[in-house]
């Protein structure tokens, strides 16, 4: 008895394979690295509810707790690269166009946050090769400024 192909999954690992070959492309490019299996579990909700009430968590001795979250945690919430500077959600299509998700921006800018890092968002269009950046205006300001040596 022949075992049916599940089509709707071959398309998820082709896909999943064309994802990772284009995050480490642009992670090389940026001199950052991918982070394995970012996205692949939900945010912890610990680190969910802080963020969203706008409050670092400390440790004993009133350190900063967020570059010391669970490493697994970090990882799961969203950033697929990461640079010494920059957490960054990286989003691929091979069509002319993509709509722009404010809930990529509010996830990408939560993982920022307690990563101590600027969020910033790639958009990778197939179809002419071309990749862009999204950030906020400030922290291009402040780019621009180092740039021109302010």
């Amino acid at each position: 008895m022949a075992v049916p192909e599940l089509k709707w999954l071959n398309g998820r690992i082709k896909q999943s394979r064309a994802t990772k070959k284009e995050e480490s492309r642009v992670a090389e490019a940026m001199g950052g690295r991918r982070v394995p299996g970012s996205g692949a579990l939900p945010q912890s909700r610990w680190a969910q509810s802080f963020a969203r009430a706008g409050i670092v968590p400390l440790t004993d001795d009133h350190q900063a707790l967020s570059p010391v979250v669970d490493k697994r945690a970090r990882s799961s919430m969203g950033a697929d690269i990461t640079t010494e500077t920059h957490s960054v959600e990286h989003k691929r299509t091979k069509h002319k166009s993509i709509s722009l998700k404010q809930e990529w921006l509010d996830k990408i800018k939560e993982v920022a946050y307690l990563e101590q890092r600027s969020p910033m968002l790639v958009l990778t269009f197939e179809s002419t090769g071309e990749d862009w950046v999204v950030m906020p205006l400030a922290d291009y300001l402040k780019v621009q400024e180092k740039a021109d040596g302010k």
